[in-house]
């Protein structure tokens, strides 16, 4: 990640562990928490920054939604765009390739 690149939790300003994502650390989650999120310029996503956020599902699988920075975290996972790109998932998240694996398109 390169310094223009901001963690942070639900909870505004509170900076979000930045470790790198596991299976077993993937299956220690919470239902629905939130894995990680924040501010990036990626031009595969957008032209401009854009608010992102890694969200656990159901069934120790996971997924990066995303929009424009000027949404809230709440709008994005309720209707953001869903990230498709393998590197730019991996850039966002460091993950094992078990817990790529397990990342719902």
């Amino acid at each position: 990640m390169d310094n223009n690149d901001q963690i942070y939790s639900a909870y505004e300003n509170e900076k979000v562990d930045t470790d790198l994502l596991t299976l077993d650390r993937l299956k220690s989650m919470s239902i629905n928490s939130t894995i990680s999120s924040g501010v990036t310029n990626n031009p595969i996503l957008h032209s401009g920054p854009v608010k992102w956020v890694a969200k656990r599902g159901v069934i120790h699988d996971w997924c990066i939604y995303y929009h424009t920075a000027d949404k809230n975290q709440l709008w994005i996972e309720n209707w953001g765009d869903k990230c498709t790109t393998a590197e730019v998932i991996r850039l966002l998240v460091p993950c094992t390739d078990e817990a790529f694996k397990m990342y719902r398109y």
